[in-house]
């Protein structure tokens, strides 16, 4: 299995290609620019509506477009928001759908959202890197510049790029002999640089996403394979994680986790409070019942959810819609796992990419600052067609 295929791109279409990578890639933080011209791409194809029309299309339509008439009352962000939150969700769907429809191998399948998974990563990559390499690790500052301008990003916004590349180890366990040699060690080396990065940036969020897939992969691996197998699994990963303890001596370790010290040991934001979210998290529930039309950020902050932050600019009505979109979207895809099924690999990769988002889902306000990962989300529940994941391919 190649990263990027020639033939694959010609099956999806070089365009439409093309501008998915762009989008993802964010160049210059001008995106948004390629997401209009994909929308363009679908409206010059209108048998594309109708032929990939289903009921979580629906869904997502009405969610989107009723969240971006509650964003028009009060655009914060800019006023293109409003037609980015109506129009791109359901567009992304629907190339998503589009893709799973080409007659493509599993292998080809991986291979394309691994590709994209790394260009959602590529622009943190790029400056978290540059940082190190500038400044090392032992630094004040968690916020970094992006690539793009020089502007100082947050670093929990920019640690979310990473939430694909932090399933690597995961995907790969589950099934590496399907993967080239070439492509394992260039996996391997953007998941290496990947944590580097996280570590600089002090995202536990990022760190916690890595040892919930990783793990979350070994069960997987363990119901599919027999007990020989299991075996040597096991003494795999043991002499790995002991490898990685020693290679991680106190001196490096002192270097390497300095962005968390500052928060490991605080009462307010520490691992027992969940970063603090725990108590923002009662609050918006209880908004929930008392202020069922939304409620300001003004009044405690982002509630560090993705449902309950939807609620909160769009109400309850919103909600309700994202819910829904929500189960049937984690329902299909958890329907993999009781699948009698050989595509391991695709079906691993489809379900650590799910566990990554929905982890990332739970702590993080997602349409304020980290929209791109629902995009890729709606993009990725668009290629799962239970239907393709039968064992006859």
């Amino acid at each position: 299995m190649k990263l990027l295929d020639l033939k694959n791109i010609k099956l999806i279409g070089v365009l439409k290609f093309i501008l998915i990578t762009l989008y993802f890639i964010n160049p210059l933080g001008y995106g948004y620019a390629f997401g209009y011209m994909i929308i363009l791409v679908l409206l010059f194809n209108k048998n594309y509506i109708k032929k990939y029309a289903d009921r979580n299309l629906l869904i997502l339509i009405i969610f989107s477009v009723i969240f971006a008439l509650f964003y028009a009352l009060d655009p914060v962000s800019g006023i293109q928001f409003i037609f980015i939150y109506a129009f791109f969700p359901a567009c992304f769907y629907v190339i998503g759908k589009h893709i799973s429809s080409i007659s493509l191998s599993s292998e080809s399948r991986v291979s394309i959202l691994l590709f994209f998974g790394i260009a959602y990563a590529s622009p943190a990559l790029v400056s978290v890197g540059f940082d190190i390499i500038t400044n090392g690790f032992v630094h004040a500052q968690r916020n970094i510049p992006m690539i793009w301008g020089g502007e100082r990003v947050a670093a929990t916004n920019m640690a979310a790029h990473f939430v694909l590349t932090m399933c690597f180890p995961g995907i790969l366990i589950i099934k590496s002999s399907s993967i080239k040699l070439k492509t394992r060690i260039i996996l391997l080396a953007i998941f290496i640089i990947s944590v580097l990065c996280v570590l600089r940036l002090g995202s536990r969020t990022q760190i916690s996403i890595l040892i919930f897939t990783f793990a979350f992969s070994i069960l997987y691996k363990i119901s599919k394979q027999s007990i020989q197998k299991n075996i040597f699994a096991f003494i795999t990963v043991a002499v790995l994680m002991l490898f990685a303890f020693q290679f991680v001596n106190d001196e490096i370790g002192d270097k390497l986790f300095s962005a968390f010290a500052d928060r490991a040991g605080s009462k307010k934001y520490g691992a027992s409070s969940a970063g603090g979210r725990t108590e923002r998290w009662m609050l918006s529930l209880e908004s929930l019942i008392t202020k069922p039309l939304g409620w300001s950020v003004d009044d405690f902050g982002y509630s560090h959810n993705f449902w309950l932050d939807v609620a909160r600019m769009g109400g309850i009505l919103t909600l309700f819609f994202l819910l829904l979109f929500s189960f049937r979207s984690f329902w299909q895809i958890a329907k993999i796992v009781v699948q009698k099924s050989t595509n391991y690999l695709l079906n691993g990769l489809i379900l650590n990419y799910g566990l990554a988002l929905f982890l990332l889902f739970f702590v993080e306000p997602i349409l304020n600052g980290y929209f791109m990962s629902f995009i890729f989300f709606c993009f990725m529940v668009g290629m799962v067609n239970i239907n393709e994941f039968r064992s006859k391919q």
